[in-house]
């Protein structure tokens, strides 16, 4: 398990492999390693990573905390001298819903997204680009999956938006019904076969 506690000049979260900066409360996490300025340690990435993500869920999720404005009002306040706006547009700008910052950060984050937020609050918290990733993620739910009664909050992590088609991309913007354009289709690949072994097959009569 990624131990970073000893990496020098780093910040708190990765000092103290406590991804998400969770808050000291007396909670008995599994790898629990101590305290530091009144934030919990963890012993690896991984195990802070676990209880990270349970809180996310328990904590904000459940509580139906669902835009970044509201999640980040509660999960890093102003009283503890954040930026909870900034906080909220860095989130938004990455779930793609940062063209316009007001309404970015009262879009509500779809199931599938918080996934996303989950490899970005750590990125956020530690001001380290290269410190956190999506496979961070899948190491601490592992641990999450350890625990028979954290099932629910294994699958609603793993969960992962679908990419759009390019296609349907290029459909969109151009303002033309989807069932219409893939008919076409069908005769505009028939055409090009038959042109394309017409021409083959006078190329080898030659």
């Amino acid at each position: 398990m990624t131990d970073d506690r000893s990496r020098t000049g780093a910040s708190l979260p990765i000092r103290t492999n406590n991804p998400f900066a969770l808050k000291s409360s007396g909670e008995a996490w599994n790898g629990l390693a101590g305290e530091e300025n009144g934030f919990y340690v963890f012993e690896s990435k991984e195990y802070g990573t676990r209880a990270g993500l349970i809180v996310l869920y328990n904590g904000y999720i459940q509580q139906n905390l669902l835009t970044p404005y509201l999640l980040f009002e509660k999960y890093a306040p102003t009283s503890d001298g954040n930026d909870v706006v900034n906080y909220a547009i860095y989130i938004a700008d990455k779930l793609g819903n940062g063209g316009d910052p007001d309404q970015g950060i009262n879009t509500p984050i779809q199931r599938c997204q918080w996934r996303d937020v989950a490899r970005w609050i750590p990125i956020y918290e530690s001001g380290d680009t290269d410190y956190y990733s999506y496979e961070d993620v899948d190491k601490g739910l592992e641990l999450v999956a350890s625990h028979p009664s954290y099932s629910e909050i294994y699958s609603f992590f793993s969960d992962e938006c679908k990419r759009p088609n390019p296609i349907d991309k290029i459909i969109a913007k151009a303002g033309v019904g989807k069932g219409l354009l893939y008919k076409l289709y069908i005769p505009l690949i028939a055409v090009a076969l038959i042109v394309g072994g017409y021409f083959l097959f006078r190329k080898k009569k030659r």
